[in-house]
């Protein structure tokens, strides 16, 4: 087996790539992400939204297919309305990855209104407590049973006090109520606290930064169907991109038709790995052009996938990528 860690500096987290066998990828098939055509982009793609303030999560998705003219979009991890910030839209095959998504953690910054006289240490030290395990509730009005579930606070930390009014930064396990993470921090203070504003940052691997307003996306469309389609096309991210998190494992291009229908991934048709990976596991299945084939659960761990002759490798869990590009 062959070390590829010298040739990819592995993302923090991330394994070194170990190569199980030389393999070409044929180049009549399939497409690198970064090299898809806008019509390619458009059959699966990405939009990490700057969703306004006043719209729902659910007419934002809408109109962000209105802009690009695909129908049938979606979102992951619905915002408030009167919430801002990151909200990734799918299109076509990127539907099938906005689940990763919703599963993946959040940030955000906001503001609340703080019901009595603290002292910013204490508001400070008070936030404090609240990172790591918490029970939570779920308010009144949400989409879940209200019972008491455990959320994991990576961050909560307050960012500046003027007067009776605090900005925070937290950063937060899916499914976490920061609208309540503030109540409780109220009750916790013993006046009561409430949240005056709230603006996502990051969700999953996505910040602010990859984010694009409407209106720049409604200009970018109009300005491709007058043939500059540059603008556009960066705009849409491919499915791809929302696998960051996950450890990957590449295929011979012989294999993808079979992975495509259910097969599992065996170990002859495993090119390349990332090392780290454990039994159970959910990994990135992808061509040798980085394009993403499925998500699936490794039977496998890196060690047996480098060094074993048979078994199957991964089992397929979501298939991602479109029927017919590979023979």
């Amino acid at each position: 087996m062959q070390d590829e860690g010298s040739a990819r500096q592995p993302e923090s987290g991330r394994g070194r790539i170990v190569v199980r066998m030389e393999a070409e990828t044929d180049p009549a098939f399939g497409s690198r992400p970064g090299e898809r055509s806008l019509a390619g982009r458009l059959l699966g793609c990405l939009v990490v939204l700057d969703k306004p303030a006043g719209m729902t999560s659910r007419s934002a998705s809408d109109e962000v297919g209105r802009a690009i003219g695909v129908r049938g979009t979606g979102h992951s991890g619905t915002l408030d309305p009167a919430v801002t910030g990151v909200l990734p839209v799918g299109a076509g095959t990127g539907l099938k990855v906005l689940e990763l998504l919703l599963a993946s953690g959040k940030e955000y910054e906001g503001t609340m209104a703080v019901h009595g006289a603290v002292d910013p240490g204490e508001l400070a030290e008070a936030a404090g407590r609240f990172v790591g395990e918490i029970v939570q509730v779920p308010p009144v009005r949400s989409r879940v049973k209200r019972e008491p579930r455990k959320r994991l606070v990576h961050a909560f930390g307050i960012t500046g006090v003027e007067g009776r009014r605090a900005r925070f930064r937290c950063a937060v396990q899916a499914g976490t109520y920061v609208r309540k993470l503030v109540h409780d921090l109220g009750e916790a203070l013993g006046c009561g606290a409430h949240m005056t504003g709230l603006r996502r940052t990051k969700a999953g691997p996505f910040t602010l930064r990859d984010a694009v307003g409407l209106d720049d996306l409604f200009s970018a469309a109009e300005e491709s169907g007058r043939g500059s389609q540059g603008r556009l096309s960066a705009m849409l991210l491919p499915p791809e991109a929302a696998c960051g998190g996950l450890r990957a494992v590449w295929a011979a291009d012989g294999a993808v038709a079979r992975l495509l229908a259910g097969s599992p991934l065996f170990l002859p048709g495993v090119i390349k790995l990332e090392s780290g990976i454990v039994r159970g596991e959910e990994v990135a299945m992808l061509t040798l052009k980085d394009e993403l084939i499925a998500v699936g659960r490794a039977e496998m761990s890196s060690e047996e996938m480098a060094s074993l002759a048979s078994g199957a490798a991964v089992r397929v869990r979501k298939a991602v990528m479109l029927k017919g590009v590979y023979p």
